[in-house]
């Protein structure tokens, strides 16, 4: 089923999820120390199209959004309350921009990490594994097939997700994302 809002056609078929989402998208993200830890400034871009900054001033308040147009972000809200419901903790809640956002500058932050990890470390999750966490195991390029034969004999083909290694680089796959766990 679709939606048209605000001229937006918007699909309601699947959930949220950072890595695979291309309509809502972050540029210059910059931490910044508020008065309950580490917060965000961004640029916040709909359809590849410009729409506002975005602000999380670590102050235990909401994601803050300056939109580049009343219809912008008329547009965005439409978008993500067409999201079906996230589980967290025992509760279903919306998928709203402050969750959005923040899910999306949390995948940053991995990207940015498993950047730097992968270059002499094959980086994995296993089943168990929370969202944003990963195991490290020290690899060189040419060691990345037998590495990989190691973790199947170990856990099984297909019980484990390669996130990052020293030959191909980052390659997290969707599946990794666990909303439940965000």
């Amino acid at each position: 089923m679709t939606t048209a809002i605000a001229s937006t056609t918007v699909a309601t078929s699947t959930a949220f999820n950072p890595l695979t989402e291309s309509r809502l998208s972050l540029k210059s993200i910059k931490k910044i120390r508020g008065s309950e830890g580490y917060g965000f400034e961004c640029k916040v871009y709909f359809d590849g199209v410009f729409a506002g900054e975005a602000f999380d001033y670590a102050d235990g308040g909401p994601v803050h959004l300056m939109p580049a147009s009343a219809d912008m972000d008329i547009r965005i809200l439409a978008y993500l309350s067409a999201f079906p419901k996230m589980p967290f903790n025992g509760f279903d809640l919306d998928i709203t921009l402050d969750i959005a956002i923040g899910e999306l500058v949390q995948l940053d932050n991995i990207r940015k990490t498993l950047t730097r990890a992968h270059k002499k470390s094959l980086c994995l999750a296993l089943p168990d594994t929370q969202y944003g966490s990963y195991l490290h195991i020290p690899c060189r390029p040419d060691d990345v097939d037998a590495t990989i034969a190691a973790f199947d004999r170990k856990y099984g083909s297909g019980q484990w997700l390669m996130l990052a290694n020293p030959r191909d680089g980052v390659v997290m796959p969707p599946e990794y994302y666990k909303a439940d766990a965000a």
